[in-house]
């Protein structure tokens, strides 16, 4: 009987030590592929970014299109917008379903938007409104010497690696679009973790 016990213990033991090497195996999947990621995105190299999102998101805007619409923004020519930093801040606890595996990263970004021309303190100041009202106020900062906004945003992205994502790719959860791209239960175990 007590042979058995010892035998458990030891089974146990190394299910904990393979589940743990397991999770640190992914955590560095998923933290090389956001790299990657990450790097695209701040050399705005938004076509060869799309490898790295959720490619379901492509089911209704093609790459191309989604790159394109990535350029027009960041080459606008009345505004300059820049994002001058990617930070994760926190990596979830990994979970499977249906074949899936998921994990939510908390991250954060600091954007940088100026106007290329010369326009009036009103307009900066009505600007400056909106971008507190809608970031909040510890969140934006206007610089008058270089007239920039810069603007840190506060969300939560998917890792997801399933029948659509053999390796580990990226997906914003703030829209309604990703959710519906999503298994109900996976949206729905997100929302109670995000609350």
């Amino acid at each position: 009987m007590r042979k058995n016990k010892t035998m458990m213990y030891y089974k146990i033991i190394f299910f904990l030590c393979y589940s743990l090497c397991l999770f640190a195996q992914e955590n560095e999947q998923i933290q090389s592929q956001l790299q990657k990621y990450e790097s695209c995105i701040l050399q705005k190299k938004f076509l060869e970014s799309c490898e790295y999102i959720y490619p379901r998101t492509f089911e209704t805007i093609t790459k191309e299109e989604f790159a394109f619409a990535m350029e027009q923004t960041f080459n606008d020519t009345t505004v300059q917008v820049r994002i001058d930093s990617i930070f994760v801040q926190k990596y979830g606890q990994n979970f499977s379903y249906q074949g899936g595996n998921y994990t939510p990263i908390k991250y954060s970004t600091m954007l940088r938007m100026s106007f290329k021309e010369q326009t009036d303190s009103d307009l900066m100041k009505i600007t400056l409104s909106v971008f507190k009202t809608k970031y909040g106020d510890k969140n934006v900062r206007y610089d008058s010497i270089t007239h920039a906004f810069f603007i840190t945003t506060s969300e939560t992205m998917l890792a997801i690696k399933d029948q659509y994502s053999p390796n580990w790719t990226f997906l914003r959860t703030a829209s309604k679009k990703a959710h519906e791209l999503l298994p109900k239960k996976v949206v729905k175990k997100l929302l109670n973790k995000q609350n």
